[in-house]
């Protein structure tokens, strides 16, 4: 009865340690430039190689987990300064981040040729975290520019569908971080 009882104790305070705790918190780019760049743009070929770039969250318990939610890559014209204009090239969905926690997204290949409807012309490659909204946060930091720059040659041909303009929330413009462009 003695190990019986020892053992219902150990498995209640066990137990709980293995349940995960799902909560909201605040999820941003890393804007730090060794956390953020790629290595080549190969304009004959609309390719963009060796990317690199990392996603951090806030928190309040490093035992805590983020909800689920997705990390789009985007490009936005030169010159412009709305998130009306992005062009989501791709979409990275995370099952979630511990909170204090990082996620690295790390020697990435995309492949432009894919989006349709990418005009001739000078863009800059962005991150956007939490990108459809998959949860609620307190701070709107979310949205950040690689420094680098991509100059598209020849319009893109749009071999799948996966992207497509931005789905940004008109009322949130005052949220939208462009001071690097």
């Amino acid at each position: 009865m003695k190990n019986c009882l020892f053992t219902l104790l150990f498995f209640l305070m066990v137990c709980p340690a293995f349940a995960q705790t799902v909560e909201n918190t605040n999820v941003y780019p890393s804007n730090l430039e060794e956390n953020m760049y790629f290595e080549e743009f190969d304009a004959e070929t609309n390719v963009i190689h060796g990317l690199n770039f990392m996603v951090l969250s806030d928190g309040n318990d490093s035992q805590y987990i983020t909800p689920g939610f997705e990390v789009s890559l985007y490009l936005l014209p030169e010159g412009s300064s709305g998130a009306d204009d992005l062009i989501i090239v791709k979409k990275y969905p995370l099952d979630g981040i511990y909170h204090f926690g990082s996620h690295e997204f790390e020697n990435k290949t995309v492949n432009l040729e894919e989006v349709a409807g990418i005009s001739p012309g000078n863009y800059r490659l962005g991150v956007w975290v939490n990108s459809a909204s998959d949860f609620a946060e307190d701070e709107n930091d979310n949205a950040t520019l690689f420094r680098q720059g991509v100059t598209i040659t020849k319009a893109t041909s749009g071999v799948s569908s996966e992207s497509s303009k931005s789905t940004w929330d008109d009322d949130d413009d005052d949220d939208w971080d462009d001071d690097d462009w």
